[in-house]
């Protein structure tokens, strides 16, 4: 999944853009949580897979403090 970019945009200068790598799918009363890094060349493959961990996290901390409600 892609969720778009953002960053700012100079026409007559630099830009710089980031993905958004956290994306939610809902499936009736299921959802299916995506999340993903940005590799670079410094990048640490043991930090990268924590930080995606943590943002999988913070979806599922918010999901779990959703009130229930009846499916009609």
């Amino acid at each position: 999944l892609y969720a778009g970019f953002w960053g700012p945009f100079d026409p007559d200068g630099r830009s710089e853009f980031h993905v958004n790598i956290r994306c939610l799918q809902v499936f009736g009363r299921h959802v299916r949580i995506h999340a993903g890094a940005g590799i670079t060349a410094g990048s640490n493959a043991d930090d990268e897979w924590e930080e995606t961990t943590l943002k999988t996290r913070t979806w599922l901390a918010l999901i779990e403090r959703l009130p229930t409600a009846p499916v009609s």
